[in-house]
């Protein structure tokens, strides 16, 4: 049986709470002053040595490729039309020659919908995102969005091939 540590600090402080209780007590059945003041400076220490700690921030996922969103910047599509480009940064730490279009599956949202991927945009670098990379190699990439306007977007990425939709990264993103 599994015993967490908030439970054993409470059984160990009523442990010595009983002891100190029972060992306290003079012959003549009362207590000094002296005696009394410590053994309320004992509890008062056991209650603070048994107040929770702080939840530890949880831990950013496990994957075979740490992805990071750099920032996010506005462009223009070949139409003219403003498009987000985001840029990530994205290490291969699996064990196979792969690429970020294979591997990870950043999505966009603005207003709730999600963004679909703009075409040749000239001040995005669209090079790398389907760039096979070795095993140990970190590359930046650009993906460049539609928008519906200049509201802000949010940006998350998962594992492309995963059980689990955990997210990787994420932010929202301010284009003005």
């Amino acid at each position: 049986m599994k015993i967490n540590r908030q439970m054993f600090i409470a059984a160990v402080i009523a442990g010595t709470l009983v002891l100190a209780g029972c060992g306290s007590a003079s012959g003549s059945g009362s207590k000094t002053d002296a005696d009394g003041k410590a053994d309320a400076a004992q509890e008062q220490q056991a209650e603070q040595d048994a107040a929770p700690e702080p939840e530890p921030e949880p831990a950013a996922p496990e994957t075979d490729y740490p992805t990071t969103i750099d920032g996010v910047r506005l462009g223009k599509d070949y139409n003219g039309a403003d498009v987000a480009i985001v840029t990530f940064t994205w290490t291969n730490n699996s064990d196979d020659t792969t690429s970020f279009a294979m591997s990870v599956h950043p999505k966009v949202f603005q207003n709730g919908i999600e963004c679909d991927s703009a075409f040749m945009v000239d001040d995005a670098d669209n090079d790398k995102y389907t760039s096979d990379v070795r095993p140990g190699t970190t590359v930046t990439v650009e993906m460049s969005y539609e928008l519906q306007d200049l509201s802000d977007i949010e940006v998350e990425v998962t594992e492309l091939f995963s059980f689990s939709d955990e997210i990787i990264a994420s932010g929202t993103y301010s284009l003005q």
